[in-house]
């Protein structure tokens, strides 16, 4: 666990596992961020969130893509805790790639719910809180007015569809 810190000084925990489903694939999750309100409830229960993303370094040898991870979802926490933003499946966090890897077709991250495999990470029900864990997906400015155009939900089934990476900041968009 690691403690990250954004240009305002907001510190996020960040805890990273590596080559858990296959070598080079590493996932990031934070710690925390479910701290904040996002003024969404669950049963009238406040709900919290958690971010997970994954980065595959057999795509990004170059880039050193493993400290890029944890700087996007501390930008995303930030967005929540400084600007309010809401986040649920289906949200997108504008430009939030782009700063810290400006050489990507990737500029933004829509948040989903977790991928089949992990089923283990299951939402928790504490006594005055929902906290549920999002997948934190890489998309391009193409992907983004694509989902504008026709909705989330059917930017997921192309992007399930074209088998796309998520855990590769590099990969082009399938716009």
């Amino acid at each position: 666990i690691r403690i990250y810190t954004d240009k305002k000084g907001n510190k996020i925990e960040i805890f990273q596992i590596k080559n858990i489903i296959e070598k080079g694939i590493n996932i990031f999750a934070t710690i925390g961020v479910n701290e904040h309100n996002i003024d969404l409830k669950i049963n009238n229960l406040d709900l919290g969130v958690e971010f997970i993303a994954l980065s595959n370094k057999s795509f990004n040898q170059n880039s050193n893509i493993d400290s890029k991870i944890p700087d996007i979802l501390t930008t995303c926490s930030s967005c929540i805790k400084n600007s309010k933003y809401k986040c649920y499946p289906g949200a997108i966090f504008l430009d939030v790639i782009e700063y810290f890897y400006p050489n990507t077709d990737m500029k933004h991250i829509l948040f989903t719910n977790l991928l089949p495999y992990m089923k283990d990470l299951k939402t928790l029900y504490l006594e005055d809180k929902v906290i549920s864990w999002l997948l934190a997906v890489p998309i391009s400015e193409e992907e983004y007015k694509y989902s504008l155009q026709h909705s989330i939900e059917e930017l997921e089934i192309l992007l399930e569809k074209h088998q796309v990476d998520i855990a590769n900041l590099d990969r082009k968009s399938v716009i």
